[in-house]
């Protein structure tokens, strides 16, 4: 049996399985308690470096959204959740990120999502080149305001703060345009 694919049938049924949400991405349908706990257990295996990405980025679904903050199951914005899941599977030192203010992106241009990505070592790629564990960055007006994890499936998880928490849901519509998605990263060591 090659663990590799039975992790990826794994992972797939999980995410089949673990949340789906409405087309407002804000309804929480049945959560299943024992994908949970499959994700814990496919941790302790021999992964990839992106099935390992999506693992621990699964861990952290339904975390309520708090500005500038980075605790599993207590509160995450968008940028601090892409940090907190590299964090937890490169086990690195804390990622210190530049600073911010919520809804800067409405009044100037600079690109602090990008600073912030940078500073931990992420390595731009097309957007058209994407793979599963990629960093999604989308932008809603003067700069990239947004990010989040490209799933399998054609997935995306993230802290929305119009949903309250960290939510996954299909990467269609608005999401996939060229006016919103913008940027996609690597991260640190993961092969580009």
């Amino acid at each position: 049996w090659d663990v590799r694919r039975i992790s990826i049938r794994v992972l797939s049924s999980l995410i089949t399985w673990c949340v789906f949400v409405d087309s407002r991405m804000c309804r929480r349908m049945k959560t299943c308690s024992i994908a949970r706990f499959q994700v814990e257990l496919l941790l302790h295996q021999d992964l990839n470096m992106r099935d390992r990405i999506v693992a621990v980025a699964l861990t952290w679904l339904h975390t309520r959204y708090e500005d500038k903050q980075r605790v599993k199951h207590v509160g995450v914005d968008c940028v601090n959740f892409a940090a907190g899941v590299w964090e937890e599977v490169s086990e690195c030192a804390p990622i210190i990120l530049p600073e911010y203010f919520p809804q800067w992106h409405l009044h100037q241009s600079k690109e602090i999502f990008l600073e912030g990505l940078e500073a931990f070592g992420c390595v731009e790629k097309p957007v058209d080149q994407r793979l599963v564990g990629d960093l999604l960055l989308f932008q809603s007006s003067l700069a990239c305001s947004h990010c989040g994890i490209f799933m399998p499936k054609n997935m995306i998880i993230h802290a929305y703060i119009k949903c309250g928490k960290v939510v996954m849901h299909r990467l269609l519509g608005a999401w996939r345009s060229p006016e919103c998605l913008k940027k996609c990263y690597s991260y640190p060591g993961v092969d580009v």
